[in-house]
């Protein structure tokens, strides 16, 4: 990330800026530093051009622009939050079966604990 940020921190911010992203996603404290950044320095004067596909994090980096370009063949994914390296929501899930459970038979909350 310190790579990309010292190439864009020399370009002409006044054209404002043309992101091409392909990307699977990724890291969502890198993701908002980058969209912060990139907000201060184009003063959120951003076009991103996705050629084929923006996925999870790459989804939320596309919709923090003023304007996304998508062709026939791009899609944007999902936004799929983790919470060490689980889905955010199997984890909300699998809570509410532990909920579930433990108010139909009590005498499952220790196992219900080690799992929580």
């Amino acid at each position: 990330m310190n790579a990309f940020m010292a190439a864009v921190h020399q370009l002409n911010r006044d054209k404002g800026l043309d992101l091409i992203l392909h990307t699977p996603g990724g890291d969502i404290a890198a993701t908002e530093a980058l969209v912060k950044y990139l907000w201060v320095m184009f003063e959120k004067d951003i076009r991103v051009i996705v050629p084929q596909l923006a996925m999870s994090a790459g989804t939320m980096i596309a919709c923090a622009a003023k304007e996304i370009v998508l062709g026939k063949q791009s899609s944007l994914g999902p936004i799929d939050p983790q919470i060490g390296g689980v889905p955010a929501q199997g984890v909300l899930d699998e809570f509410q079966m532990a909920v579930e459970s433990i108010k139909s038979d009590p005498a499952c909350t220790p196992l219900w604990q080690q799992i929580v």
